[in-house]
């Protein structure tokens, strides 16, 4: 809210007029939600990506509040959200799968059955949100960065609404 309010009044006050300023909105809204990391994954390593996803506050926003709310928790998957499978013959889940659930995360749901293994892709959050680039550790290098934009907004536009002046007198 704090950045949308800010970049908003930014756009109102550098546009001539309300016309002109609807016509950002479209533009600037696309760029902000595509390339902050949840709408395209962040690891596609274009031009755009380079200096893109580093310069979008919803990057950091999202990152912040992902990483505060998933760290530790502990993930319970649902019946219907197992990977199911079988073991080759004369093996059990757990010894044919726990290598790569000690690689890949997650869990065995039915470590000693032969057949119907159970494996969920996450056991606690942070497996979700280390895929996506985020890191717990950041968390408030995340929020003031996104905070530096925000104030970065306020004082554009007050800059802005000192020097630009539309109206014609």
């Amino acid at each position: 809210m704090l950045f949308g309010l800010s970049f908003g009044q930014l756009l109102a006050t550098i546009s001539p007029s309300v016309q002109v300023a609807a016509l950002f909105n479209p533009f600037t809204t696309l760029v902000l939600t595509m390339f902050c990391g949840v709408t395209i994954p962040h690891v596609n390593n274009s031009f755009w990506w380079t200096w893109l996803y580093q310069l979008v506050p919803y990057t950091r926003s999202l990152a912040a509040m992902v990483s505060n709310e998933l760290h530790g928790l502990k993930i319970q998957c649902k019946s219907d959200e197992f990977a199911t499978f079988n073991p080759p013959a004369n093996s059990t889940c757990a010894q044919w799968a726990q290598d790569f659930v000690n690689v890949a995360g997650g869990y065995l749901d039915n470590g000693d059955d032969t057949t119907n293994c159970r494996y969920c892709t996450y056991s606690v959050g942070n497996e979700f949100f280390t895929f996506l680039g985020i890191s717990y550790s950041h968390r408030w290098r995340d929020t003031f960065i996104f905070l530096a934009f925000v104030g970065f907004n306020i004082i554009l536009t007050i800059i802005a609404s000192r020097f630009l002046r539309y109206a014609k007198h």
